[in-house]
């Protein structure tokens, strides 16, 4: 899976809105994320119109999260921004060697292990800088020395 920078601009976006509680225009939420401008607010219009976030017009007007970011996990803002979040192997050519029949299982575990990880980590967890303890030791492992 690559995160594209749709994700992560909307994962920034999100985060910013979740750790200020309020409505924020989007003009301000991307001087603050050092995002382009044009883009996030295309981001925030696709976030909007899948109830992730809600808007209001005006001089007190923004963005705002529609639900507490504890109900908001990050699988349903890859799947609002992008899609399928499971595709990860693709689509390949069907096996002649049976030494290769089971690389597909190994890519839908992959995909059924990535969409229950994003699916386990809500976007408070994010805004807090704490994840899950499941999350938290495989992230602990991933800071490990890659020759061990």
């Amino acid at each position: 899976m690559l995160i594209t920078a749709k994700v992560n601009y909307g994962m920034r976006a999100l985060v910013h809105l979740a750790r200020f509680d309020g409505a924020a225009k989007s003009e301000d939420l991307a001087s603050a994320q050092a995002l382009p401008a044009g883009f996030l607010k295309s981001i925030l219009g696709d976030l909007r119109r899948t109830g992730i976030l809600v808007s209001q017009r005006g001089t007190d007007g923004g963005y705002r999260l529609a639900r507490p970011p504890s109900d908001i996990t990050v699988g349903e803002v890859v799947r609002a921004l992008d899609g399928t979040m499971t595709d990860v192997g693709g689509r390949h050519a069907e096996a002649q060697d049976e030494a290769f029949l089971h690389i597909d299982e190994v890519w839908r575990v992959v995909g059924a292990r990535l969409t229950e990880t994003l699916d386990g980590v809500t976007l408070e967890d994010v805004a807090l800088g704490q994840l899950p303890s499941w999350a938290a030791r495989h992230a602990d492992l991933a800071r490990l020395p890659q020759h061990l």
